[in-house]
């Protein structure tokens, strides 16, 4: 557990068991520096736990080395965020089993996945409760579930409780369903994206390098009637940061390729464009400012065809967002 020194953490309290759920530590570690905020609610550290407290962070990590055996390296350390647990030991370890990452919340082609609380975790596959405190977070209780996860993955395989992939989430089961009345699923996007899908039968796959590319395949391939296309733009995601006139310069682009997959495609199709990190604010296209903390996600929109039931209604070609 951790206190906050200005804008960084600080190590409070370290605990330990071993591979039976046993305790093997729990220190409480005193303070280098004048602490500002406790995070009582989250660490359930108070100063009045750290009064008198002498272990240092140099001690209490050579601590954990002397538990780890003779060969420490070669031991394995089972946590939840490890990263942040290593950090504030200032210890670096070549094996670790991390539960935010044997199992994300969310898989993307690119970056790192998406993190899950241990918490919620916890209570879905363990079916129980931790943390429910009102003193804070319990190290040892954090410990055993995180040691009780890192267990059901192992005799469960890698694939037990792996999501979708972020952009291709539900492709399968979508496909089910619009193959069962009539409709044909296709999907265009870069070859690591494609990997992420869980591949349905009787569904095509195209692999491209470029927006342009993928947007000439969607033509070609989407060129039939009842048709559900699945794409992935990435141009305008790519231009996050790069200052205002290449983000608007990506966005008219993207707004291009829409509307012209709205006009050449034909009636009764429905395309699916995915990963472009715009987003839709009444009725028009815009892209996340270039302050913001993280890059924009994917946020979907799709563009439908109908075709007219009378010659008096023309169909509408016009993106619906």
């Amino acid at each position: 557990e951790m206190g906050r020194v200005g804008e960084s953490l600080q190590l409070a309290r370290v605990a330990l068991v071993d591979q039976s759920g046993q305790l093997l530590l729990d220190e409480l570690v005193a303070p280098e520096q004048p602490v500002t905020d406790y995070n009582t609610r989250y660490s359930g550290i108070t100063a009045k736990m750290l009064r008198g407290v002498s272990t240092t962070i140099d001690q209490a990590r050579e601590r954990v080395l002397e538990l780890l055996g003779p060969q420490p390296e070669h031991a394995f350390l089972v946590g939840h965020s490890l990263e942040n647990d290593l950090k504030a030991l200032r210890l670096r370890h070549p094996r670790v089993l991390d539960t935010a990452v044997l199992y994300p919340l969310r898989v993307h082609a690119r970056g790192a996945p998406a993190k899950c609380s241990l918490r919620a975790l916890t209570a879905r596959h363990l079916k129980r409760e931790i943390q429910q405190s009102e003193g804070g977070h319990h190290p040892i209780e954090d410990a055993v579930a995180a040691l009780d996860l890192a267990t059901l993955k192992l005799v469960n395989g890698l694939n037990f409780a792996m999501p979708n992939a972020s952009w291709g989430s539900g492709f399968a089961d979508m496909h089910d369903v619009l193959a069962g009345a009539g409709w044909a699923c296709a999907a265009v996007g870069e070859e690591a994206e494609l990997r992420l899908l869980h591949s349905a039968e009787g569904s095509s796959c195209w692999p491209c390098a470029s927006d342009g590319e993928a947007v000439a395949l969607g033509l070609r391939e989407g060129g039939f009637e009842r048709r559900v296309l699945w794409m992935c733009l990435r141009g305008a995601a790519e231009a996050h940061g790069q200052g205002a006139a290449a983000r608007g310069a990506a966005l008219m682009q993207l707004g291009q390729y829409v509307r012209q997959l709205a006009a050449q495609l034909p009636p009764n199709t429905l395309v699916m464009v995915l990963g472009t990190g715009a987003m839709a604010v009444e009725g028009q296209l815009t892209l996340q400012a270039d302050g913001a903390k993280r890059p924009p996600g994917c946020v979907a929109f799709a563009v439908t065809r109908v075709r007219p039931t009378t010659a008096e209604a023309p169909a509408s070609t016009k993106p619906s967002c």
